[in-house]
């Protein structure tokens, strides 16, 4: 028993750089030994009594994530010398061969694009939502995983809702996302498997109304990014696609610790899709501030967000300007004017700026550029 390796991982792990390696196998304790020897010879290589003698082996080798038919491992080789490189394919015969398993090593399939970076290239209006769910420890606990267990039953409901084509799945890691082999498997045990090891997938379906698409990540924290690709380019059609996942969002609240939604012209306003704390837009976006279940500060300002428990106590009741919905869990859906109020174009501004003078106390840190 041994490890096959295809001439294209060969060139993988001949080129260098970050790389990401497939390798199919069965889930076995047999299989488990193996990659955990694989790791473990890898990161040996920066011992100088190891390997080429050099000390420089790999700055990074993640935990193996498990998907339909295998797993994926991303490695940072970008320190390995030439020589060591070219030494990689034997490295890892050996460790399958010291835990007495098979496997088959290739280049993982790409995604035909990543959702998210295509939508940064496309001069079009979509509407987005972010997500973050309630949580206090990484890696998680069983306990937070019921936490972000709604953050799945979120995004899939809206994901999946309706007629259109078959979902299509990938995981984010170096070079990718990488296509998860859906036939046969099931999409939800498939994408909670990703997350459970610290990862992120991206899912896309289109419908006959427009492109859906979803990212779902548990890196640092358990985040849901969404977007809305309506075929009509209007704002009614935005808040269409929109609305539904909102309503979903409320439904939970009780297991989120913010949510937000915008919508922006992709191309002209500059906009950039929400990777990290919140909807990004260039022109009214403070630095981020760290997200955590204590934290009583919210990003920016947006047509429609879920306020904690925390963060509406320091607001005034009512809250100018918005129409406020109680949640439960204590916390508050709020909106400020109407979709097209926020429409881009000149309009945008005065909604944004009343929705910034109302929500300034719970705003994080730098407020120098609110009204630009």
């Amino acid at each position: 028993m041994s490890a096959v390796i295809t001439p294209a991982a060969r060139a993988l792990l001949r080129a260098g750089g970050a790389v990401t390696l497939s390798i199919t196998a069965d889930d076995t304790p047999v299989t488990r030994d193996a990659l955990g020897a694989t790791r473990r010879r890898l990161y040996a290589l920066n011992d100088s009594d190891v390997g080429d003698g050099e000390g420089r082996g790999p700055s990074f080798v993640a935990e193996p994530v498990a998907v339909p038919g295998g797993f994926l491992l991303a490695v940072d080789l970008d320190g390995v010398p030439s020589r060591g490189r070219r030494a990689l394919p034997a490295l890892l015969t050996a460790a399958w061969d010291e835990a007495r398993a098979e496997a088959r090593i290739d280049a993982p399939t790409r995604m035909a694009d990543s959702p998210f970076l295509a939508l940064l290239h496309r001069e079009t209006l979509a509407g987005h939502v972010v997500a973050n769910a309630r949580q206090r420890d990484f890696p998680f606990t069983a306990r937070e995983r019921e936490s972000w267990a709604a953050i799945l039953d979120i995004g899939f409901a809206w994901l999946t809702g309706g007629a259109g084509e078959r979902v299509a799945a990938g995981v984010v890691g170096f070079g990718g996302p990488f296509e998860i082999d859906l036939d046969g498997a099931d999409l939800m045990v498939a994408v909670a498997a990703v997350l459970g090891a610290g990862g992120s997938v991206e899912l896309a379906r289109r419908t006959p109304d427009g492109d859906r698409y979803l990212r779902l990540e548990a890196v640092l924290h358990a985040r849901l990014s969404a977007a809305w690709l309506p075929g009509e380019q209007t704002v009614a059609a935005v808040a269409a696609g929109l609305d539904p996942l909102i309503e979903l969002c409320e439904r939970r609240a009780d297991a989120l610790m913010w949510a937000g939604a915008d919508l922006k012209d992709t191309i002209r306003s500059g906009y950039a899709l929400p990777y990290a704390d919140g909807p990004i837009a260039t022109d009214d976006r403070p630095p981020p501030v760290p997200l955590g279940p204590l934290v009583d500060v919210v990003t920016a300002a947006y047509p429609w967000q879920i306020l904690a428990p925390a963060v509406r106590t320091r607001l005034p009741d009512p809250l100018p300007g918005a129409h406020e919905r109680r949640l439960p869990g204590g916390g508050s859906a709020v909106r400020f004017g109407s979709w097209q109020d926020w429409a881009p174009g000149d309009g945008r501004a005065a909604a944004r700026t009343a929705a910034w003078t109302a929500l300034e106390p719970v705003i994080a840190v730098d407020r120098s550029r609110r009204h630009g």
